[in-house]
C-alpha cells in the first residue's frame, strides 16, 4: 500500500504503525490500537493456554516477514521480544500470510500477529493465542499523502477514526 501510495494510484492506506516508521512523508492518523496475538502451532504446549506472556517464547523460533513487504516489521518484533527480555530467533521471512501459517504447522515456528486474527478462521494446523503483555500492542494508521486528495481521502480517514 505504501508504494501504491506514494504513486499516487490510491488516496488513503490503512497500515501497522510498524510499517511507517520512516515514512514521514505522509500524515498519518491511528485508526485503530489492538492488542497481540501468538501464532503457534496446533501441537504446541502453550496452544491451549488462554493467554500467553511474551517472555514464554524465549526459544522459539519466529517468522517474520520480509522488509519489502512490511518495513518496520523486524523493528516492531524485536523491540517487543527485547521488552520481554530476549532477541528473537527467526527462521525465516514471508511475503505473504498464508506463507507465515504453513511454516507455523510444518517448522513449529511462531508468529506474532494482530489480535483480529483470533477471531477469524483458524488455518490447519495453526492455533491462535492472545498475548497476555497489555503493552505490546498493534496500531493501525490511516495515511495519505500531504496536499493531494484532501477532501475525499480527509473525509476518508475521519469515517475510519470516528469510533475510536
Amino acid at each position: 500500500q505504501l508504494l501504491a501510495l506514494r504513486a499516487g494510484r490510491i488516496d488513503v492506506a490503512i497500515v501497522g504503525r510498524e510499517a511507517i516508521r520512516e515514512q514521514a512523508e505522509f500524515l498519518t492518523r491511528r485508526v485503530a490500537r489492538l492488542g497481540v496475538c501468538v501464532a503457534l502451532p496446533q501441537e504446541h504446549a502453550l496452544a491451549g493456554a488462554s493467554a500467553i506472556p511474551l517472555a514464554a517464547l524465549r526459544g522459539e523460533r519466529f517468522i517474520g516477514v520480509e522488509a519489502n513487504v512490511a518495513p518496520g516489521r523486524a523493528v516492531w518484533l524485536t523491540g517487543l521480544c527485547r521488552r520481554a527480555g530476549f532477541r528473537p530467533r527467526i527462521l525465516a521471512e514471508t511475503s505473504a500470510i498464508t506463507e507465515t501459517f504453513a511454516l507455523i504447522a510444518a517448522e513449529g515456528a511462531v508468529a506474532l500477529l494482530p489480535d483480529y486474527f483470533a477471531g477469524t478462521a483458524v488455518p490447519p494446523g495453526v492455533a491462535f493465542v492472545p498475548l497476555a503483555d497489555k503493552w505490546a500492542t498493534w496500531e493501525l494508521v490511516a495515511l495519505r499523502q500531504r496536499g493531494r486528495a484532501v477532501g475525499p481521502a480527509s473525509r476518508c480517514i475521519d469515517l475510519l477514526t470516528a469510533s475510536g
